[in-house]
């Protein structure tokens, strides 16, 4: 059995198991009693229309109408929306799940990836994706739960890389798409869940240390920013729960004077540079380099342009090769450039970010003490896996702790295949876990 399943069924495994397992085995014995169906039914226009204390009206009236949604989410296939929403895309799933049947895979009714910007809000995406769903209630969810890049405070968020947008609330969204539970997660906290659900295939080894039963977890990974997230179970507890954290925001580490240089050279780059990912966040005055900024996609043009200037020798050739001028290049371009073409400018940036990612993965678990397994994610990391797995970079300075080297060193660290959909199958988890409350 490997260590990962060997672990969820020690401490972690989801509450699907752990609520609706005793759900299903005390009704087992009942079986001459028959199982009243009832049609699940969204909320009426005039439930969620009511004036003043709306949001305590709307939840009682909402439990009182399905007192017995427990018989039919046991009847019938469940439908749920999963979302996961950054600076870059839109991604929506409708799909059935199966309460009743533990085995039975999920199936997915629409599949949905659109680019984030050209939304005026993430209201609009929504209402886009379920148009096609308007006359069909045995297709419309009975829970929705996205993942987005930002900090959730209670049930609303104000995505960090999408300023355009306005505020997004799922108390609002539930009830103009009369969905019960319409429940919003820091994308991180999304992973985390989804973290739960790997298996060995799922990812790739970095070391081989194995986790420790019922530890700590984190996952931690660079896309348009650097989310982070802590995976955690009480000793009392029989499954883990998730905590998200903005950990990508806190002060890039100083560690050499090129360290310093990059940091001065950063504050000009971010705050005047026209480069494209550069342009995802607002040119702004800026009195603070956090780590984000030096260790997610935005952050690859900013250590190219950085390079190019301070080693001139460094010829630029994704540029001429591309016929692309720098306002033009993506991280993509140069990490591909790099690792693919061996060029010694993109392949030096490429170097510089991994150092870059390893102290902050290492910090963090010094943090942390993740003896449970440290999860590496997000899109940068899917590009430079093979850079990671195949040099002695990421390593070297992850372990570079000085007197604490020896604990970090027992800390188990895996790479999770760009093909998992971990936000995805972290919402579905979570998704599981609001429908099983309801047994």
């Amino acid at each position: 059995m490997d260590p990962q399943t060997r672990g969820l069924l020690i401490g972690g495994v989801s509450s699907l198991t752990a609520v609706a397992l005793g759900y299903l085995l005390t009704k087992g014995g009942k079986k001459d009693t028959p199982v009243k169906e009832e049609k699940w039914e969204a909320p009426t226009e005039d439930l969620l229309s009511v004036a003043g204390g709306k949001q305590q009206t709307y939840a009682d009236e909402t439990k009182s109408k399905h007192a017995s949604m427990a018989d039919f989410l046991l009847q019938k296939p469940s439908v749920i929306l999963l979302g996961d929403v950054g600076g870059t895309n839109v991604r929506l799933v409708l799909r059935k799940v199966y309460l009743h049947d533990l085995d039975k895979p999920s199936e997915d009714i629409k599949d949905s990836k659109t680019d984030t910007q050209p939304w005026a809000s993430f209201e609009v995406a929504v209402a886009n994706f379920l148009k096609d769903f308007e006359n069909k209630p045995e297709l419309w969810p009975q829970a929705a739960v996205v993942g987005v890049a930002g900090p959730v405070d209670n049930n609303m968020v104000k995505l960090t890389n999408v300023p355009h947008w306005p505020m997004v609330d799922g108390l609002s969204l539930a009830q103009t798409f009369e969905i019960p539970d319409f429940i919003l997660i820091n994308d991180f906290a999304a992973a985390g869940y989804g973290v739960l659900t790997l298996r060995e295939r799922d990812y790739e080894r970095l070391t081989d240390v194995y986790p420790q039963e019922s530890a700590v977890k984190i996952v931690i990974g660079p896309g348009t920013g650097l989310g982070q997230g802590l995976i955690c179970k009480g000793r009392e507890s029989k499954y883990y729960d998730i905590f998200p954290s903005e950990g990508g925001h806190v002060e890039f580490s100083v560690r050499s004077e090129e360290d310093w240089e990059l940091v001065q050279f950063a504050k000009e780059f971010i705050e005047h540079s026209d480069n494209i990912e550069n342009h995802r966040t607002p040119n702004n005055k800026i009195n603070r380099v956090s780590i984000e900024r030096l260790c997610a996609g935005p952050a690859l043009p900013l250590i190219y342009d950085f390079f190019a200037k301070k080693y001139p020798e460094l010829q630029r050739t994704l540029e001429t090769s591309s016929g692309k001028t720098f306002e033009q290049l993506t991280g993509e371009m140069i990490v591909d450039h790099g690792i693919k073409k061996r060029d010694p400018l993109c392949l030096k940036v490429v170097e510089k970010f991994t150092e870059i990612f390893a102290v902050e993965v290492g910090n963090t678990a010094l943090k942390t003490l993740p003896y449970g397994g440290i999860y590496l994610t997000g899109g940068v990391t899917a590009g430079i896996t093979e850079y990671i797995l195949h040099s002695n970079t990421f390593l070297e300075n992850f372990y570079a702790k000085g007197r604490q080297e020896e604990k970090v060193r027992k800390m188990p660290i895996f790479i999770v295949k760009h093909e998992i959909q971990l936000g995805l199958n972290g919402a579905e988890e979570c998704a599981r876990r609001i429908l099983a409350s309801k047994l």
